[in-house]
């Protein structure tokens, strides 16, 4: 049988793998072991060795041991207002990357621990701007300014009416002329749970005149074609 190795630490929190170890524990029937060896996923030696351990420290072995101690690297909101400052008074010419590496290098700071994941995070916060930056980013950016300026009347709508007049798209004048545009479309009727057909159809553009409707079992070409013969009959098109 397959199994799904997964790392210690996530097992160990895992709570359907901490009851298996608890019945495992428990348990003097080694065909019943096995089959709990089986249901948790794990190697055989994690497995007896987590027993071992557990029976010796009991709840404790569930609980990581750095649960509740700070980690010595822990970032903290003024430490990122200074490198947002840094970077705006002394390094503003510079690209993120090239940043991060004069940060580390300046004896002023210990900065020596920053990652470029954590540089860029903080000043795309900030809304700052790299300066190899593509056009698509600055455009972002100038427009992320913009609505941040921008009155709160005029960011929310007043009515659910308003909210959707802004989803609607441009609407297109009609045309004058009967048949000059033949509008075609299909929609689904549920009859019953079990009975589901696709109604196609052909609406004249101009009077709204329904042309022609046809019922099949789903969405086909066939279906299309036969709902365009009484079209082409009333447009004279077709004699038979």
């Amino acid at each position: 049988m397959k199994r799904n190795y997964r790392g210690k630490r996530q097992m160990k929190t895992n709570k359907h793998i901490q009851d298996i170890i608890r019945e495992a524990a428990l348990s003097r029937d080694k065909a019943a072991k096995r089959e709990l060896l089986i249901k948790s996923g794990g190697s055989r030696s994690w497995f007896y060795d987590a027993i071992k351990k557990y029976k010796e420290i009991g709840e404790a072995f569930f609980i990581h041991k750095n649960k509740n101690n700070k980690h010595a690297q822990k970032r903290t909101h003024m430490q990122a207002l200074e490198i947002s400052r840094i970077f705006r008074d002394e390094y503003l010419n510079c690209n993120f990357r090239d940043f991060m590496r004069y940060l580390k290098a300046d004896k002023r700071y210990d900065y020596q621990w920053v990652s470029y994941s954590y540089i860029y995070n903080i000043l795309r916060s900030k809304n700052h701007c790299s300066k190899l930056a593509h056009k698509k980013t600055i455009k972002l950016l100038a427009k992320e300014e913009e609505l941040k300026n921008r009155p709160q009347s005029l960011l929310v709508p007043s009515s659910a009416t308003e909210r959707a007049k802004e989803n609607i798209h441009i609407a297109r004048p009609r045309t004058q002329r009967r048949g000059h545009v033949v509008e075609a479309d299909a929609t689904f009727w549920r009859f019953s749970d079990e009975e589901i057909w696709a109604l196609h159809g052909y609406i004249d553009e101009a009077s709204g005149e329904v042309l022609g409707l046809y019922f099949d079992h789903q969405e086909t070409t066939e279906g299309y074609f036969n709902a365009l013969k009484p079209v082409l009959k009333i447009m004279g098109l077709l004699k038979c």
